[in-house]
């Protein structure tokens, strides 16, 4: 009996929805999250690849975005770096912008003055943009930022869209493929029904309550949720060539990696997200940089 209970608990443990949900659950369960997405695209007019890498701590965050790519045979690529503090202060930094420049430049969008402007003043700089310039931009809403800027809440949001998740995971097996290094792998699909339920259970909690209160004009149309449907999800995946995966360690169910490859007539993609543990003592705040007002009188009083 004993044997037996071992051998059905042991299955359940390892079947398909488990192991997905423990692999979907372990993103939300770590402290200080970090991932690396990668895309990759290639048709006849654009193709290239971008590299987001993300890494998040106590103090804030890092986001590394490198693209590189070629657009109607010329080559642009740039890295574009931003520090984001709890304090609501973010810190901008571009790099490697030499292709990207060139291609402005051919395109007679910018002069080669003006070129030479932006490379001197931004080179190896960190640009400071606080809260009260994003906010007279209308590019931030400090009500929700504020909000995600709390730790307690934070941590709060997070093992609660766990719970949802695990309680009312959508996302679903399809079909289980060969495994790779002990791994487990899963081709992938969304249950409508499962879904639905999903955003019923997300719509009872506090935070969308408190997304409205940032946002008095949102409002989750139950209209369009309830006519969520299986064949047009599976339609969706059919029609546009996309396959997903999920690839999970066979032990402890974290999650390796999830794939989308894309394939419809000649464009085709690739998009891979990793997760890359607690890299929390990466995220370092600049200090040395111009503010945003700084930065800006500085293009303006360049020689031209």
């Amino acid at each position: 009996m004993v044997i037996g209970g071992g051998s059905l608990a042991y299955a359940a443990y390892q079947a398909p929805e488990m192991v997905i949900g423990q692999a979907l659950g372990s993103t939300f369960a770590q402290a200080n999250p970090s991932f690396t997405l990668d895309l990759s695209s290639d048709n006849t007019d654009l193709g290239g690849t971008a590299t987001l890498d993300v890494a998040t701590a106590p103090i804030g965050s890092k986001l590394s975005l490198k693209l590189a790519g070629k657009y109607m045979g010329s080559d642009i690529g740039a890295t574009l770096n931003v520090l984001a503090a709890k304090t609501g202060n973010y810190y901008l930094n571009l790099e490697k912008f030499d292709s990207l420049a060139k291609y402005l430049l051919s395109t007679g969008m910018v002069s080669q003055m003006e070129i030479d402007a932006y490379s001197k003043l931004l080179k190896g700089a960190w640009i400071s943009v606080s809260k009260t310039d994003l906010t007279n931009a209308s590019i931030d809403n400090p009500c929700v930022t504020e909000k995600f800027n709390n730790p307690t809440y934070l941590k709060t949001l997070q093992s609660k869209m766990g719970l949802i998740l695990r309680d009312n995971n959508f996302i679903v097996a399809k079909n289980e493929l060969a495994g790779i290094n002990g791994d487990r792998v899963f081709e992938m699909t969304i249950s409508a029904d499962k879904l639905k339920k999903f955003i019923m259970a997300l719509k009872t909690t506090p935070y969308i309550a408190d997304f409205k209160s940032c946002n008095p004009t949102f409002e989750l149309d139950m209209t369009t949720v309830n006519a969520i449907n299986q064949k047009e999800i599976d339609a969706w995946f059919s029609d546009n060539g996309v396959t997903w995966t999920l690839q999970a360690n066979g032990f402890s169910h974290n999650l390796t990696k999830m794939s989308l490859d894309i394939k419809k007539g000649t464009t085709s993609g690739h998009l891979t997200y990793v997760p890359t543990g607690d890299r929390s003592s990466t995220v370092k705040m600049p200090t040395k940089f111009v503010t945003f007002s700084e930065f800006f009188n500085q293009l303006l009083m360049y020689p031209y």
